[in-house]
């Protein structure tokens, strides 16, 4: 049996060729105009545009040629003449963008994919949010650290989280307390009955997306192949492959 490869690929947005723009189609450039401030447009457009790049050159087709269709929450995924051979998640956080992508196998569709990366920053309701978006095992497990760790830990419990509802597809306002994640090493993520019922198979995995920024990648499926490569590096230098 194949293995199921998923590959992250770390992009800093200041890199983006500057033509980004030009790459994007119609509906994407008024969902640009739409941002208040001219430096959230600019990563967003910068974002899109990674993400074209990147699966045009894996799809070996021009960038500008893709087509997306969206869920009913929001999930994009490719159409038309690309439809179904790639899974992909993107997220992004100050100026860095994580793509995730997993190909098809054979005659079969490739697993769904999420991925989450998150800019470690203060955060004056930090007990509140544990308290609300946690598992009680995992508010247990965080309770339990020195506070001098609890920041990072909670930003690394929250991209696991985020990465498993992206890749379900659920979209924003899931219950993120329904999804405990509090060992990445073990290939299960346990989904209460408010989002399957039972638990699934999943590959989880952490990755650093720059220093100060923490990110997580999450396949519903087992014995996946993590690949992350960091494009802002010469040749896109890899940080190694994990198998999950």
């Amino acid at each position: 049996m194949a293995t199921t490869i998923a590959e992250v690929r770390l992009i800093d947005l200041r890199r983006v060729q500057a033509d980004a723009w030009t790459l994007l189609d119609e509906a994407e450039r008024v969902r640009a105009a739409r941002f208040r401030h001219p430096e959230d447009a600019r990563r967003w457009i910068a974002a899109r545009a990674a993400l074209r790049t990147e699966l045009g050159a894996a799809l070996e087709v021009p960038a500008a040629s893709l087509v997306f269709r969206y869920s009913a929450r929001g999930k994009p995924a490719l159409a038309g003449a690309s439809a179904g051979r790639i899974a992909f998640n993107l997220s992004h956080s100050a100026e860095w963008v994580a793509i995730a992508m997993v190909r098809a196998m054979g005659d079969g569709e490739p697993p769904p994919v999420g991925v989450d990366i998150e800019a470690i920053r203060p955060l004056d309701e930090l007990a509140e949010l544990v308290e609300r978006c946690f598992a009680p095992e995992e508010r247990e497990a965080w309770c339990a650290l020195d506070e001098a760790l609890r920041l990072a830990a909670f930003y690394r419990t929250w991209a696991r989280k985020e990465a498993c509802v992206k890749a379900l597809g659920v979209g924003i306002g899931a219950p993120l307390h329904a999804v405990d994640v509090r060992d990445p090493a073990w290939p299960r993520v346990r989904l209460t009955e408010a989002l399957t019922g039972h638990e699934h198979a999943w590959s989880l995995r952490d990755f650093d997306a720059a220093p100060g920024i923490v990110g997580a990648l999450a396949v519903p499926k087992a014995d996946v192949l993590l690949q992350v490569h960091d494009l802002s590096r010469a040749g896109g230098e890899s940080e190694g492959d994990r198998a999950a």
